[in-house]
Order: structure tokens, then sequence, then C-alpha cells
């Protein structure tokens, strides 16, 4: 996978920017799939709290051993995040995909981060929900549980977890299942 961001940033204000990635994902020596992303996203910081948005489109090309198959996926995602301390966040999303009558895709991730002050190192939670329902009603819930460590590397590993959310383009927009949006 491969991905960037393309914007404009000020840390007292917020962010707006251009996001692409490119993923492939190989399930065995038959089952392949390409993922290729655009979207646009966006950030406005209010003392300590956070809103934003991203939207954009997700062009899939899938293939078996018998057939390739391809389609274009629209999404929406909204944000919140909120700094109890400056070394202590609670964050939100929720989303929507849509393949046009084909379904819907809802995602949603709730994350709480904590940093060490003067230490690279901050410890978080986060659990990821992934809701498919597809043009029959039959749907499918998986839910992802992740509990780890960061690590901050130059000018970063000295600054709070608020500090490098609001100086840096630091959400990888790469994918944290198949299809989970940065």
């Amino acid at each position: 996978s491969i991905g960037g961001h393309f914007g404009l940033r000020d840390e007292t204000r917020g962010h707006i920017a251009l996001n692409t990635s490119f993923n492939k994902l190989r399930a065995s020596d038959n089952i392949n799939a390409k993922y290729y992303r655009l979207g646009a996203e966006a950030e406005y910081f209010i003392d300590r709290l956070t809103i934003g948005g991203a939207i954009g489109t997700l062009h899939v090309i899938a293939s078996d051993e018998d057939e390739t198959d391809s389609g274009e996926l629209n999404y929406f995602k909204g944000l919140v995040r909120y700094y109890i301390r400056d070394n202590l966040k609670i964050e939100g999303s929720f989303g929507v995909k849509t393949e046009g009558e084909s379904g819907e895709v809802d995602y949603t991730h709730l994350l709480a981060e904590y940093g060490f002050n003067d230490r690279p190192i901050t410890l978080f939670t986060r659990w990821n929900g992934l809701f498919i329902e597809d043009s029959d009603g039959d749907e499918i819930d998986t839910h992802q549980f992740l509990v780890g460590f960061k690590m901050n590397f130059g000018g970063a590993q000295h600054s709070t977890i608020k500090t490098n959310d609001r100086r840096y383009f630091a959400d990888k927009c790469l994918f944290e299942n198949v299809v989970a949006i940065c």
C-alpha cells in the first residue's frame, strides 16, 4: 500500500487536503484485489475540539481465477476529536460508503490515546466497526479491537499528542482492514 496527503495546514486553525492511496490485496494465488482512492479532507480546530470530514471515491478491481469485477464506491466520513489534556485524547468517526443499488457499508471507530510527557511513546486503544448490508438485505458486522503503542521520531518525539495531531498529516491513508477509509 502507498498513500499521501497534499494540502495546507495551519496548526492553529485546521487543514484542507487532497489524499490518495493505492492498495493491493492478495488473498491467495488466485484471488487479488486492487483499490485506488482519491478524496478530500478537512479539519477545523476549536480550542481542545477538532471536527473534520472526508469525502471521496474508491475504485475497486477484484479478480479470481474465473473472472474480474470492478466497481466504484463513494464515501463520506465525519470525525470528532477532543483533547482532555494535551497528552490525552478521545476520538470517534462515522462513515458511509455506497455503491449505488448494490448496498452500503457503514464504518466507525472509537479511540483513546495517552502520551507521556517528553517521551516519544504514546499508548492507545481503538475499536473499529464495519457494518455491511448488500442489496439483498444480508448483513455482515465486524469488530476489530486494537491496543498498542506509537513511537514518534524527529521533532514529534518531544511534542504532545495535540501538537503532533495539529502540526502533521499524521493519520495514515492506507487501509487498516480491507475496506476502511482513513
